[in-house]
């Protein structure tokens, strides 16, 4: 049901953990099963430097932060922006309908954590 790529990161996830001096933070929520998700990123000049997550939530969404935070140091604002859901489930190994939300959530939570930077540095 799950590609071995999910698997690895839902159960030993990467860069789970919180930021406290983080530069921007994002929250998402799927109120149907009650996944919650926290995005932190630091920041340097326009460009992402760490990303890290909390979750409380089911293993496709925990194994989308973990790898999606891989992804996002060294990507400017727009770029993070421009991250695609078809992409991210490809580099999950593909998600069942039911779990896609795991992708949405990580997008929203990238959208809010860049917009409160952009809104502070105004």
């Amino acid at each position: 049901m799950y590609s071995p790529t999910l698997w690895r990161h839902a159960t030993q996830p990467q860069h789970r953990h919180e930021m406290p001096d983080a530069d921007g933070v994002g929250h998402s929520r799927y109120p149907p099963c009650g996944d919650h998700l926290t995005l932190y990123l630091k920041m340097d000049q326009q460009v992402i430097q760490q990303a890290s997550f909390q979750a409380k939530s089911c293993g496709p969404v925990v194994a989308m932060a973990s790898l999606g935070c891989g992804l996002l140091p060294g990507l400017t604002c727009d770029q993070a922006r421009k991250l695609s859901a078809f992409d991210l489930d490809g580099r999950l190994g593909g998600l069942p309908i039911p779990k896609r939300h795991a992708i949405l959530m990580f997008l929203e939570a990238i959208d809010l954590a860049l917009t409160r930077i952009v809104k502070r540095e105004e």
